[in-house]
């Protein structure tokens, strides 16, 4: 049986979209819950069943939503709040949803403790980070620290940016077998400090975290990549999917 995999949406308000002749669905004022088709689509080709987890921040909901689900993906967008790592906002942070940050926190923590699954993918990543103290970098390019520029949003999403080297006994490897591969980049923030009991499990050549996992965990993996808006392009990258949800039956 196919496992049922929740997958973490945006949260997009009704103040954000405009009034009914600006947005592109529903009527004015209305919250929209979205999700890329690309994450779903990687986790049905994985061999999961993908529902989207919609932003409702009750107790009794989350509680609920990660008992029904088999594993939790956790997907990318806006920047998380540099209030939640202890930092003040830089002036080149991007767009900040409290709500989502907020929800999402506590759902991977009822996750964890649930002892479920859990693949953080980009945002998903980081979020894991803060979840376990650490900090991100809130903008990076290549006139800080000697780092690339990592947002390449002018080239298609499936675009093979830099180098990832991957670690040696990591979840990350043992799904790709390869010790270093080529990656899309769609991201201008990433891990500062690593969190506690978290393990660096993958690295851009520029030293930028793209890898870390819970070792204490059966499987709580993140990647600063984009695996979901390759794979349809470079058949390789669907391996983190299929080995995810192996893990997860």
């Amino acid at each position: 049986m196919r496992p049922l995999i929740g997958i973490t949406s945006y949260f997009v308000s009704g103040e954000e979209l405009g009034d009914f002749h600006e947005r592109p669905r529903g009527a004015t004022g209305q919250d929209m819950a979205m999700s890329t088709m690309d994450y779903a689509r990687g986790v049905e080709k994985g061999g999961g069943i993908p529902v989207n987890i919609p932003v409702i921040n009750e107790e009794d909901y989350i509680d609920k939503m990660v008992e029904k689900c088999d594993g939790l993906l956790f997907s990318g967008g806006p920047d998380i709040s540099p209030y939640l790592y202890g930092a003040d906002p830089d002036s080149q942070c991007g767009k900040v949803i409290p709500a989502r940050d907020e929800f999402e926190l506590k759902l991977l923590e009822k996750a964890i403790e649930k002892e479920k699954p859990v693949l953080g993918i980009c945002r998903g990543a980081q979020l894991i980070n803060v979840s376990y103290n650490g900090t991100l970098k809130q903008h990076i390019d290549d006139h800080r620290d000697g780092l690339k520029h990592h947002a390449l949003i002018k080239f298609p999403r499936w675009y093979k940016a830099h180098d990832v080297e991957i670690k040696k006994e990591s979840h990350i490897f043992k799904a790709y077998k390869k010790e270093k591969m080529k990656t899309n980049s769609l991201h201008h923030q990433a891990i500062k400090e690593v969190g506690d009991g978290l393990t660096v499990t993958a690295k851009a050549s520029d030293g930028i975290v793209e890898g870390v996992e819970d070792k204490d965990k059966d499987f709580l993996v993140g990647v600063q990549w984009h695996p979901e808006m390759m794979y349809f392009k470079h058949e390789e990258q669907v391996e983190i999917f299929k080995y995810f949800i192996e893990n997860v039956k």
